[in-house]
């Protein structure tokens, strides 16, 4: 006899004693029923024959049920891939919009105008740089006013530049 019980309780490995549940049965029964599933167990262990009839077809439903709406969701993701796919391929574009971004920025349209200047001021055969024909005195006052509307972004980055210089010059003067 066994300790504590009668030998045809003894249970050795490979032998099952009752309706057994595999932890991946449990599992599903508990992704089909939610929070009732310990309740739904309790009824398996009692009556397996009707209660394990009544799952079976709870299980053929649910799966019909997940079926169409991987279906539906399948169209959905079809049409996500289909429209992101050629965005996909351009890997590289927000680099070159930063870029283009930062290279026709004011300032730095400003900064390369002033560096023509001083090479051209460097180099005489350059000196007429910036000479163009313009006989429309409308064009002349467009352009005068985009100088004048952006000349005081221009001072204010120029100022908060050689002040930032300067506080970094006295700061390693210290």
């Amino acid at each position: 006899r066994a300790q504590g019980g009668r030998e045809s309780e003894k249970h050795t490995p490979g032998t099952r004693r009752g309706p057994f549940l595999a932890p991946r049965h449990m599992k599903i029964v508990q992704m089909v029923y939610g929070d009732l599933w310990p309740e739904m167990i309790d009824h398996i262990k009692r009556a397996p024959q009707v209660t394990l009839k009544v799952i079976i077809q709870r299980l053929e439903q649910k799966d019909a049920a997940w079926r169409k709406a991987r279906r539906d969701m399948n169209k959905i993701w079809n049409d996500v891939y289909r429209k992101n796919y050629h965005k996909s391929l351009d890997y590289r574009s927000f680099q070159f919009k930063q870029a283009d971004k930062k290279a026709l920025s004011s300032t730095s349209l400003a900064q390369e105008a002033r560096a023509a200047r001083r090479q051209a001021l460097h180099n005489p055969q350059l000196s007429p740089s910036f000479t163009y024909l313009m006989r429309d005195e409308a064009l002349h006052l467009d352009i005068l006013s985009i100088i004048i509307s952006h000349l005081p972004d221009l001072q204010a980055s120029a100022n908060s530049h050689s002040n930032s210089n300067n506080s970094s010059s006295s700061s390693n003067n210290n």
